[in-house]
């Protein structure tokens, strides 16, 4: 069994100013969850968890939370990632960095 997350692209609901779209967050990093074992992958062999991410000025993910749920074992190892998960900040059209909140999918594919 092999387990790839990947980012998808990430839409943003609410910033605390007027971000342009170049401007919203971006990734930096993030860890990968761990494998699923084989009781956790006999449904459909993608999942998507989709999360609310609340991310400060500094591009860290200080809440996240779970808006779209693929069942609790993925829900949480999505989670876990985005604890350490850090963003080039929201910027406003003058380069001052900004909290924002985003929609996040979080994708868990290619199960064997």
């Amino acid at each position: 069994m092999k387990i790839a997350a990947l980012f998808a692209a990430a839409s943003v609901v609410a910033c605390a100013h007027d971000v342009p779209a170049p401007a919203t967050p971006q990734p930096v990093a993030a860890d990968k969850p761990a494998a699923p074992d084989a009781t956790a992958t006999t449904a459909k062999p993608d999942k998507v968890v989709v999360l609310k991410l609340y991310i400060d000025a500094t591009g860290q993910v200080v809440k996240a939370i779970v808006v779209q749920s693929a069942g609790q074992y993925f829900d949480v190892r999505a989670l876990e990632s985005m604890r350490t998960a850090s963003f080039k900040p929201a910027r406003t059209r003058d380069g001052t960095p900004v909290p924002c909140t985003v929609i996040w999918r979080y994708r868990f594919e290619g199960f064997d």
